[in-house]
């Protein structure tokens, strides 16, 4: 919901929070995915995936949110799949670095494509960076 900048609304005995719920509410990097992007809009739907993108202010980098609309396949051991992201569509050189957003996590430099594994039905949040 972040990256769509929609209201974060919490319907929950906030004195009775778990420290992983209480983490991922006060995820300062997420809320400013919310609160502060710009220029949001859907980058691309394609077979079961679906990306979306924004711009993070006086930068020249990129909010990325990338989802598995994807059933778990029937008989399938698999929990999640990769979803390739070229960084052509960002708008970037053929380098990036890459943040996850929930975990905190510098991801390190892709060159071309960024493919992160998504569970079925999930979400990634990442802050990337063009490297030129």
């Amino acid at each position: 919901w972040s990256i769509a900048r929609s209201p974060l609304i919490l319907g929950a005995d906030l004195t009775k929070l778990d420290g992983f719920t209480l983490a991922l509410i006060t995820n300062d990097e997420v809320i400013a995915v919310d609160q502060a992007s710009a220029n949001n809009r859907e980058l691309f739907r394609r077979d079961g995936f679906c990306g979306w993108v924004a711009d993070v202010p006086d930068s020249t980098d990129k909010y990325l949110a990338i989802f598995n609309t994807r059933d778990v396949p029937a008989g399938g051991d698999e929990n999640s799949a990769a979803v390739p992201v070229k960084l052509s569509e960002l708008e970037f050189p053929d380098v990036g670095r890459i943040r996850n957003l929930w975990t905190h996590e510098d991801l390190g430099t892709f060159t071309n494509e960024f493919a992160p594994f998504i569970n079925f039905h999930g979400a990634g949040l990442y802050r990337a960076s063009p490297v030129r």
